[in-house]
């Protein structure tokens, strides 16, 4: 199945069977996300809209210096904050948000903010349906240990599952799980998890599960639970 195919799937609201991207020397991937349409949700954008699955885009008014604007925007292998980069909206009940694979050249992106999302000059359009394919798709190119947003990541039985903001964890009896920020981690009897701000955090007996503000965790017998404020 080409990714065309695979966009059309996802507007059918059927499951697609992805096939991995592949990636030549230099080049990087960005996750970005847009309205219906593939309409860039920032207001000084002014309704740019990015091509659909194989386009090329190119920034009008871009400059490469290290503020935000003056180029086109996204998540380096798909990490970064939900929330510096104004996104929190595509988590939104009804949001009817578009997530995009873009390829890029490796040496033109610029990162900003401490490295909460990253900005380029132009990109080709390689994906464009669901969060988790498109973290999905990223990650077998990431550098190891990335934190991707809306990953989902499991591990058998004693092993450790690590996902970014608002993605998934879950790890086997004995195992370790944690999410970021927005994120939900769950592991089995004698397990930890933990998930950041916002997320939730579950652990089986005798494990051990923390949360952050405004997050939620729940211990099994013998375990210990903590959230924040």
């Amino acid at each position: 199945m080409t990714t065309t195919e695979n966009k059309t799937a996802n507007a059918d609201q059927s499951t697609p069977i992805l096939q991995p991207l592949t990636l030549a020397p230099g080049r990087a991937l960005v996750l970005r996300v847009c309205h219906a349409g593939r309409v860039s949700h920032a207001r000084e954008a002014n309704g740019f809209t990015y091509p659909d699955v194989g386009g090329e885009v190119a920034a009008p008014d871009w400059r490469p210096t290290a503020v935000c604007g003056y180029g086109l925007h996204g998540w380096l292998w798909g990490a970064g904050s939900v929330e510096s980069a104004g996104a929190d909206w595509a988590f939104q009940t009804g949001a009817n948000a578009e997530w995009l694979v873009l390829e890029v050249d490796a040496s033109n992106v610029i990162q900003l903010n401490n490295g909460s999302k990253c900005k380029f000059p132009s990109a080709v359009v390689r994906y464009v349906g669901k969060l988790a394919d498109c973290a999905a798709l990223i990650m077998p190119h990431a550098p190891v240990g990335t934190g991707i947003i809306g990953a989902v990541a499991s591990a058998g039985p004693r092993g450790t599952a690590s996902a970014g903001p608002r993605g998934t964890a879950s790890a086997g009896d004995g195992g370790t799980a944690s999410a970021g920020d927005g994120g939900t981690a769950s592991a089995g009897p004698r397990g930890t998890a933990s998930a950041g701000d916002g997320g939730t955090a579950s652990a089986g007996p005798r494990g051990t599960a923390s949360a952050g503000d405004g997050g939620t965790a729940s211990a099994g017998d013998g375990g210990t639970a903590s959230a924040g404020d």
